[in-house]
């Protein structure tokens, strides 16, 4: 079910057994942040909540997009302010350097890896790619 303008048609839980936090709070862990089916329901369960991976399934198909359309539209504003960030790793057994654009939030702005440590070809593309000029590090 697709809402074309989410004013005129509010989200509704009705004629569902949980409450709307309790299936907000399942569809995000399992949309948002990975989760399998199970791993949801066992999450669940440590709260208190007894619920099924296939009413989880069913809440996910029925709401999830609406879910996350409205929490992405609440959550992500553009910030002025973010920060440049650098972290070490290793790809396919190779040293290479995560610069990270970082919102004054906390949320990945964008990224970008490098084989060679250059933190101002790094800081320029990021610049380019989050839009902004102003760097307040």
């Amino acid at each position: 079910m697709l809402h074309q303008d989410l004013a005129a048609e509010p989200l509704t839980f009705k004629r569902h057994r949980y409450p709307a936090d309790v299936i907000r709070y399942a569809v995000n862990l399992y949309a948002r942040h990975g989760f399998s089916l199970k791993e949801v329901e066992e999450q669940m369960r440590e709260r208190g909540v007894e619920v099924s991976s296939e009413a989880i399934r069913g809440w996910t198909i029925k709401f999830g997009e609406d879910i996350g359309r409205l929490a992405h539209s609440r959550s992500f504003q553009p910030q002025a302010q973010w920060r440049f960030d650098e972290m070490v790793c290793t790809v396919a057994g190779r040293r290479s350097y995560l610069w990270r654009a970082v919102g004054a939030d906390g949320e990945v702005l964008d990224l970008v890896l490098q084989n060679r440590r250059d933190a101002w070809s790094a800081l320029v593309q990021l610049k380019r790619l989050v839009g902004q000029n102003p760097l307040d590090a």
